[in-house]
């Protein structure tokens, strides 16, 4: 049992208990996520008003390979796997966890995790982080409150501790199965057969990259590339098209397309391995890169024509309403014209921040640029970054720049 403590392995079960909170809560329903904090425990519960689960079903929802069906509007249907690893992982812990339900009211996850450290053998401590993770969960109960989930941040937060999610849209099953093989240790991987049948998927499971052959019955590659870069649902997932031809047009027509990358077949594996990371380490600095700037500067950022224009948009709406302490997510994606799980998509795969996030380091940002005017104090400051607790915001700045207002206006 030696080393087996992980905290992403804690962050999975959280977000596989959240995930099948949004698959089985209908549109416009409530789920709510819950710290409950007692003196020598905490309780955190998923809650959702779904179509809830029958009594006699409690306990085999937690064995392997169950199967549910929803009975909500989309019929959406799970293995029972991830319940069951949670389960596991939870117990492994020294934890519990339950459900509590009533059919037409929705269901409630209870997991309870032991605080502190004591209840951990000498064995089952890998290192000094184990002491480090039940001290924080400890802190955090003392801090967190319950708070409503109707839009998919911290769900998303977790989800990017997951494995990179690849398309592969191939018509050849051989040559399919063989892209699959390459990736298949380090990636989460999806498959379509052809063209049509790729962007429909690429629309459902947001992949982090696809990798598609030009050639291809229904759609071809050329023109899923330009449908995908054209939506703004899909248009930030880089594409790597593949190809048999040589011609120089040829790989012209794909670049004209929006593809970020072109590989002739016959390929080397190798060679599809590196384009494929290379690609999606440059997307993530530049998420890092927009992070550290303090002004978004399109052409420093190599983005699509659409999230370029997208990119502009929300940078506008947030800082006319930089002073409204009461702006919301949804207000956002309402002036932007999109649902909000799609500003939350966009947000995420362009800056790697959430809208809330975001906002708050806008506010940060323009919070230093009035300090080091010197024409505000420290509480003026506050309320014109949208802030009515002038220490929140104190905390808020020292998290963000590691020093507090007052060191950070001594400094300039």
């Amino acid at each position: 049992m030696n080393g087996w403590f992980d905290p992403d392995k804690l962050e999975k079960v959280f977000f596989n208990l959240l995930s099948n909170a949004f698959k089985f809560t209908p549109d416009g329903g409530t789920i709510l996520l819950q710290l409950v904090p007692h003196q020598d425990r905490v309780e955190i519960k998923v809650q959702d008003n779904g179509n809830g689960i029958k009594p006699e079903l409690h306990e085999q929802i937690f064995k392997r390979f169950y199967q549910k069906v929803a009975l909500s509007h989309v019929h959406v249907k799970s293995s029972g796997v991830g319940l069951a690893l949670s389960k596991q992982m939870i117990e492994l812990h020294h934890g519990k966890i339950k459900v509590e339900s009533v059919v037409g009211q929705g269901a409630t996850f209870v997991v309870t995790l032991p605080l502190g450290h004591a209840h951990l053998k000498a064995e089952e401590i890998a290192n000094k982080e184990v002491v480090m993770m039940a001290n924080a969960v400890e802190q955090s109960a003392d801090e967190m409150t319950s708070f409503d989930l109707n839009e998919p941040e911290e769900t998303s937060e977790i989800l990017s501790a997951a494995l990179p999610l690849l398309l592969i849209v191939e018509d050849n099953a051989e040559v399919r199965h063989y892209i699959q093989s390459i990736f298949r240790s380090a990636y989460r991987i999806a498959t379509a057969a052809d063209g049509k049948e790729g962007l429909a998927l690429a629309k459902k499971v947001l992949p982090d990259l696809l990798i598609s052959d030009v050639m291809m019955p229904h759609m071809d590659g050329n023109t899923l590339c330009n449908k995908t870069k054209t939506n703004l649902k899909t248009s930030h997932i880089p594409v790597i098209l593949l190809t048999a031809r040589t011609e120089q047009n040829f790989r012209i027509e794909g670049l004209e397309n929006g593809a970020d990358d072109y590989v002739t077949k016959p390929f080397h594996a190798e060679e599809l391995r590196l384009r494929v990371r290379n690609l999606l380490q440059n997307r993530r600095n530049m998420r890092e890169k927009f992070v550290r700037v303090m002004h978004f500067e399109p052409k420093e950022i190599t983005v699509t024509s659409a999230d370029e224009m997208f990119l502009h948009r929300v940078l506008e709406i947030a800082e006319k309403h930089i002073e409204n302490p009461d702006f919301t997510a949804e207000q956002f994606a309402y002036e932007l014209t999109v649902s909000r799980p799609l500003l939350f998509t966009k947000l995420k795969a362009l800056t790697d921040q959430t809208p809330n996030n975001f906002m708050k380091t806008l506010r940060m940002k323009r919070a230093a640029q009035l300090l080091e005017q010197r024409k505000l104090n420290v509480s003026q400051v506050a309320y014109k970054v949208g802030f009515r607790d002038t220490r929140y915001f104190s905390k808020c700045f020292q998290q963000h720049f590691k020093k507090t207002p007052t060191e950070y206006v001594a400094e300039r």
